[in-house]
């Protein structure tokens, strides 16, 4: 990974994720069938891991004021992916480094979301830097 993945909005303080730190989180492995039927193998972080970091509340521990609140998953190309905070109650979701054991492609990485469960790979946000937290009511 080249850089840092930041997190910020309703984050209190805003924080970075040097590559270094990404590395030494705890990794999970997630096979994932693609179109074609092949199984491809994601290593990386549970992005509800990463949002731990930043103290953003997740299953049990959201409630109340919290429960409206949203992260977008912002990729280095402007694309972006939203994820309610009540969807990690049953949700899988990880920021991926590697796919078959090898760091992700340039076009790829060096940081993916992977949302296994979704029908379709829409909220894989390739190339991601920013993690930002929001709430949707005022």
């Amino acid at each position: 990974m080249a850089g840092t993945l930041v997190l910020d909005g309703e984050v209190k303080p805003p924080m970075e994720i040097t590559d270094a730190q990404f590395k030494n989180l705890p990794h999970v492995d997630l096979e994932v069938k693609g179109q074609d039927g092949t199984i491809y193998k994601y290593s990386g972080v549970e992005l509800g891991r990463i949002l731990a970091l930043a103290n953003v509340p997740i299953k049990a521990q959201l409630r109340g004021k919290d429960i409206d609140k949203f992260i977008v998953a912002l990729g280095a190309d402007g694309f972006g992916a939203v994820f309610s905070l009540p969807e990690f109650d049953t949700g899988r979701f990880i920021v991926a480094d590697e796919l078959d054991g090898e760091p992700l492609t340039v076009s790829d990485g060096p940081l993916q979301v992977i949302s296994p469960d979704d029908a379709r790979r829409s909220r894989w946000v390739k190339q991601l830097n920013r993690i930002t937290v929001r709430k949707a009511l005022p």
